[in-house]
């Protein structure tokens, strides 16, 4: 009987687990994750490695870039989802990013700039790909975050 009774109550919780997966999955959905410190350091390592960066090159690669996802972070905090302007938000971002390719032009070599763009559009590339796939008939493939050139 003590077992019938355990087994109930583990089949309801998986039952509950289950149901409530897909809340947890969609929360933060189209805001995209804000990136920690750490994660902006593993991907300026990464980035490093991939481009075999001098120790200068990295660190100058890594202090714009923390100041670069601040930037980032604080514009999609600014924005408000339900009456902001979407284009305009849009606009901003790119802009960001283009000013971050501007610095990396000015840091990398130019052998290491043209493999950091190269690899940057096959990244976007995969992730309109797998946007689209995703949404279907939607045109948000279009969209880019800003972890998308950084070379995660």
């Amino acid at each position: 009987m003590k077992k019938m009774i355990n087994l109930k109550t583990a089949s309801i919780l998986m039952f509950l687990a289950f149901l409530t997966l897909p809340i947890f999955a969609q929360q933060g959905r189209g805001q995209g994750r804000q990136m920690s410190e750490q994660d902006i350091r593993d991907n300026v390592a990464n980035i490093a490695d991939t481009l075999n960066l001098s120790e200068k090159q990295e660190k100058e690669i890594l202090e714009y870039d923390l100041k670069f996802y601040q930037t980032i972070q604080k514009e999609r905090q600014n924005f408000d989802p339900e009456t902001g302007d979407r284009n305009a938000i849009r606009a901003r971002m790119m802009e960001l990013r283009d000013e971050r390719d501007a610095k990396y032009k000015e840091v990398l070599t130019k052998e290491q700039f043209e493999k950091y763009t190269k690899i940057t559009e096959e990244r976007r590339a995969q992730m309109r790909q797998r946007r689209g796939q995703g949404q279907g008939q939607g045109s948000g493939g279009e969209q880019s975050r800003g972890r998308g050139r950084g070379g995660n």
